[in-house]
């Protein structure tokens, strides 16, 4: 009752449990006394030791009360999440992609951290607000330089998935005084950066709103002419590309608008070469033969057959 109590209060963004629980200090404490009593689940798993968990519902939840209400709590200070810590650093990200910036001023003014982690929360979960607040405070633009912007802010921005996000990042990477391009060769180069990115993490309107730069740089039609097989297929400096890295990690959306736009001319048979390569999953191996009509023969059988060290994937991939 108490939970379904917790659920019919909660933002209404996000009905869920976990962000439910950390509403008022009654429920924190009455959701600590039941951990032990039953498991639940977390992340897709199940846990009988949710405390971790608890602790960063109120930061989810964005009232900063309940903060100074648990503060003092013994279990609370022991999991390290309101301590200046490492630990610590998941309770900014939290709150940060959450949106909640008052909760992070708070947070800052008990002592933790701002690091980059309130940067890739806020750019993980879209909040223009948040990004900007850090990057306004000076002590915090410091620690965006032209490093973190690209190995950790991009990806985040990237995964998240919001056109506005995408776009301040990119400004922000050019007014870094490291940057002046020095890490990318022009401004094709970035977006073909963000195009393998979002060909990672699956983020298709990512995906085609870098490949509209792309070919906004070279004046020439993407996906189309003159031989848009060039362009998908061609390598990258780590060895990969478009196709490759979205065979690899199973990035069924991206698979199916180039499949979409190529028409014909997609190469099945090079997915699958990358697909056999690096051991890829039944869901685009399922896609491969279903969306993109890769023949099954002989050769195929032996591929899946070498998946053997996965005996599970293997069983499920031959009745397939």
């Amino acid at each position: 009752a108490v939970v379904a109590a917790a659920v019919g209060v909660a933002p209404k963004d996000a009905l869920s449990w976990l962000r439910a629980m950390g509403l008022s200090s009654s429920l924190v404490e009455w959701f600590y006394h039941s951990s032990g009593d039953k498991s639940v689940l977390v992340k897709g798993e199940k846990q009988t030791d949710y405390r971790h968990e608890i602790v960063l519902a109120v930061a989810k939840a964005g009232n900063p009360s309940v903060l100074h209400e648990i503060y003092d709590l013994h279990w609370v200070r022991k999991t390290g999440l309101l301590t200046t810590g490492q630990n610590s650093q998941k309770m900014i990200y939290t709150a940060a992609k959450a949106g909640h910036l008052f909760m992070l001023q708070e947070l800052e003014g008990m002592g933790l951290w701002l690091s980059m982690r309130a940067f890739t929360g806020a750019a993980m979960g879209g909040h223009l607000h948040v990004l900007n607040w850090l990057r306004d405070a000076s002590e915090h633009a410091l620690q965006l330089d032209y490093g973190n912007i690209k190995g950790q802010l991009m990806p985040a921005a990237v995964r998240g998935g919001s056109f506005s996000v995408m776009k301040l990042v990119h400004k922000w990477a050019f007014l870094s005084p490291e940057a002046n391009w020095a890490g990318w060769e022009d401004e094709n180069d970035y977006w073909e950066k963000v195009m393998g990115l979002a060909s990672d993490y699956d983020s298709v309107g990512i995906f085609m709103h870098a490949a509209i730069r792309v070919r906004n740089e070279y004046d020439v039609q993407f996906f189309r002419v003159p031989d848009p097989m060039e362009y998908c297929y061609q390598d990258y400096e780590d060895g990969a590309n478009v196709v490759g890295r979205a065979v690899e990690t199973g990035s069924l959306k991206v698979l199916q608008l180039m499949l979409d736009e190529l028409g014909d001319k997609f190469d099945a048979f090079h997915a699958w070469d990358h697909w056999k390569n690096y051991q890829g999953g039944p869901k685009v191996f399922k896609w491969l033969v279903e969306k993109a009509k890769l023949q099954i023969d002989g050769h195929t059988y032996e591929e899946v057959v070498k998946h053997g060290e996965e005996p599970n994937l293997c069983f499920d991939l031959l009745d397939y």
